[in-house]
């Protein structure tokens, strides 16, 4: 599969996010490392930031939840802000 497919699959997700009726609280993503320095990344932050989402990234090895794999994967916690 081509990184261009790959790109607009994801960019239909963060539209398919956008248009939902009730935004979720929470969403947690992950992805390979480098995603931190891709479009796609850049179009996340984009899309979140417009929604009032707030969000931190982490690099982290499986391994350090268990899991016998030590490639790296890039998460994103997100939470939608709290308007009072």
């Amino acid at each position: 599969m081509s990184s261009f497919v790959l790109f607009r699959s994801f960019l239909h997700i963060l539209d398919v996010v956008s248009q939902m009726k009730y935004l979720p609280d929470y969403l947690l993503l992950e992805n390979v490392k480098g995603f931190e320095t891709s479009k796609a990344h850049d179009e996340l932050v984009k899309t979140m930031k417009n929604l009032g989402y707030t969000w931190q990234g982490f690099l982290i090895s499986p391994k350090q939840i268990g899991i016998p794999n030590s490639r790296l994967r890039y998460v994103h916690i997100i939470c939608l802000y709290l308007l009072s």
